[in-house]
C-alpha cells in the first residue's frame, strides 16, 4: 500500500518545528542541512593566522559544528596543536594530524589555501557566529526527524508521544541554541563578503546560471540568478515552451551539467522529450515516428536522443500541478541529484493552489508567489510559461506580459517577464530566422529588448540563438 506524504507543523515553547513523515512506516527528510564549508574555512584561516585566539574559540566551537569532514579534521588538529605548542604553524598542525590519524584527509594544499585566505582576524566572531546558528538549524532538522518518529509511533499513546515529544523540544532547548529571527546586517554581510572573495579567489563561480543566449546573458548582468522567477509569455506559436524548455532548460542541464526540472501539464514526457530530440537533431519531431527516414536521419536521432538521455533531465506531470506538488518533486529532485538550477512550469495558468478559489485570479496569484517563494528556498531558477489573454490573442500584435490570462501577482512576483516573437509562423518549413526576444520587465537592472540583430530562430531545431549563429559554419 503506498503511503501519503504529509506535513507536521509542530509548536512546542516558541520552538517551530517542520516535520515531514509518510502516513505508512517510511520516513522523509525532504530538507537539506544548513552548513557553508567557506565559513568553516574562514574560522580556520583565521585561527592558521593567529592561533592565540584557538582558545576561546573553542570555548565556543566543538568538531560537531564543522560539517564538512576536512575541516573538522583540521579543527580537531588546531586543538590538539594548541594544547602541545600554544603557538601552531602549518608545520605543527600537520605534524600534529599526522600522529591523529587523519594526515590524508586533509593534504598540505589545503592549509596552503587556508594560509592565502585572509589578511586579518576582524570577522572572527562574526564566523563563529554563524557557525553556531547553522548547528542550532541542524539540530532543529535532527529533532523534526525524531518527532516524526513518535508521531508515528503505534505503541505510544497520544499523551505518552506529546511528553516525549515535549521532552525532546526541552533538550533542544537546553542546548543553549537559538534561531535567530530575521537576518541581521552583519551576518548578511559576512556571508556576501565570503562569497566575494571565494569568487576573487577562484573558489566558488559567481552565482549566475547562463540562459544559453548571449545576448540575454549580457542583457541580465551574466544571466539568471538562483532565486529568480522568469515570467515567459507570448501568443501561441511563438516559441514560448522552446524558449523555456529547449533553450533555458537545455542550456542548464546540457551545457551546465545541471539539473532541471520540467513540470508539464500540457504535454506527457514522451513529447518533451521528442521535442528536446528534435531540436538537437534538426529532424521535425512530426517525422520521428514516420516511416522513410534515411541512414543519416537515424544516425542523428540516435546520436541526439544519447545526448538528451545523458543530461540531468527530469519531466513531471499533473501529479505537480499544485504548488505542494512542484515543492515535492523539486526537493526529491534535489536531494537526488544534490542540485537543482531550473525549474521550469509549463503552464502556469494549469496549476491550482492548494485550495480552490472561487475568484481564479486570486488562486493564480497565490500559485504565483508558491513559485517565487520555491525559487528562493531551492536556491534555483524558476521558468514560469504563462498562456495571454483572448484579447491579446485577437489582436495578433507582440503582447506585454501584462496580457497574461489572470495577470495580477503574476507578473508582479516575476524578477523578469520575457516576451519572444517570431516574425514568421513558427510550422513555416522555410524559416526567415527573423526573431525578437521583448524584455518586459526586469526588477535588477534596465530592460533591453533583443531584436534580430541579437537573437536568431533555427526554424530546423525550433529553437532560439544568439543572433549570426547560423552563419559561423
Amino acid at each position: 500500500m503506498g503511503s501519503t506524504p504529509r506535513l507536521l507543523l509542530a509548536h512546542w515553547r516558541g520552538v517551530v518545528l517542520l516535520v515531514f513523515f509518510y502516513t505508512g512506516d517510511v520516513l522523509v527528510d525532504p530538507l537539506f542541512l544548513p552548513q557553508s564549508s567557506s565559513v568553516e574555512r574562514e574560522v580556520l584561516a583565521c585561527l592558521l593566522l593567529d592561533p592565540s585566539k584557538t582558545p576561546s574559540v573553542s570555548s565556543r566551537l566543538t568538531g560537531e559544528d564543522f560539517h564538512n569532514d576536512v575541516n573538522r579534521f583540521i579543527w580537531d588538529g588546531m586543538v590538539v596543536a594548541h594544547e602541545r605548542h600554544t603557538d601552531f604553524d602549518g608545520v605543527v598542525l600537520e605534524e600534529v594530524m599526522r600522529d591523529q590519524g587523519s594526515w590524508g584527509r586533509v593534504s598540505g594544499g589545503d592549509l596552503v589555501k587556508l594560509m592565502d585566505r585572509v589578511g586579518s582576524t576582524s570577522m572572527l566572531d562574526t564566523y563563529v557566529d554563524r557557525l553556531l546558528e547553522m548547528t542550532a538549524r541542524r539540530r532543529m532538522q535532527q529533532a523534526a526527524e525524531q518527532l516524526s518518529s513518535i508521531a508515528v509511533d503505534g505503541d505510544l499513546s497520544p499523551g505518552e508521544a506529546l511528553s516525549e515529544a515535549e521532552a525532546l523540544v526541552g533538550r533542544l532547548r537546553e542546548s543553549g541554541e537559538n534561531l535567530t529571527e530575521g537576518d541581521d546586517a552583519g551576518r548578511v554581510v559576512t556571508d556576501y563578503m565570503t562569497m566575494i572573495h571565494a569568487i576573487q579567489r577562484g573558489e566558488q563561480k559567481p552565482p549566475r546560471i547562463s540562459t544559453g543566449l548571449y545576448p540575454l546573458d549580457k542583457a541580465t548582468g551574466g544571466g539568471f540568478r538562483p532565486g529568480w522567477l522568469v515570467l515567459v509569455m507570448s501568443l501561441n506559436g511563438h516559441g514560448k515552451t522552446a524558449l523555456a524548455v529547449n533553450g533555458f532548460a537545455w542550456a542548464v542541464a546540457h551545457e551546465q551539467k545541471r539539473p532541471a526540472l520540467i513540470v508539464s501539464l500540457e504535454m506527457p514526457a514522451d513529447q518533451i522529450i521528442g521535442r528536446l530530440i528534435a531540436a538537437e537533431s534538426g529532424i521535425p519531431v512530426q517525422l520521428h515516428d514516420q516511416e522513410g527516414l534515411d541512414e543519416d536521419q537515424l544516425v542523428a536521432l540516435t546520436h541526439a536522443a544519447h545526448r538528451v538521455s545523458a543530461a540531468p533531465i527530469r519531466v513531471v506531470g499533473h501529479q505537480a500541478a499544485t504548488i505542494d506538488g512542484v515543492r515535492q518533486a523539486a526537493r526529491s529532485y534535489k536531494a537526488q541529484k544534490g542540485d537543482l538550477g531550473i525549474i521550469v512550469v509549463d503552464y502556469i495558468q494549469l496549476m491550482r493552489s492548494q485550495k480552490r478559489n472561487s475568484n481564479r485570479t486570486e488562486e493564480l496569484e497565490q500559485v504565483s508567489r508558491g513559485l517565487k517563494e520555491l525559487a528562493m528556498e531551492l536556491d534555483c531558477v524558476v521558468i514560469s510559461i504563462s498562456q495571454p489573454t483572448m484579447a491579446a490573442k485577437r489582436t495578433k500584435e507582440r503582447p506585454t506580459i501584462r496580457d497574461s490570462k489572470g495577470s495580477g501577482a503574476i507578473d508582479d512576483d516575476a524578477d523578469l517577464g520575457l516576451v519572444p516573437w517570431l516574425l514568421h509562423n513558427v510550422n513555416e518549413s522555410a524559416s526567415p530566422w527573423e526573431a525578437q526576444i521583448g524584455m518586459d520587465k526586469f526588477r535588477h537592472g534596465p530592460r533591453r529588448n533583443l531584436y534580430e540583430s541579437d537573437i536568431e530562430w533555427d526554424g530546423s531545431r525550433t529553437r532560439f540563438i544568439s543572433g549570426g549563429l547560423r552563419h559561423r559554419g
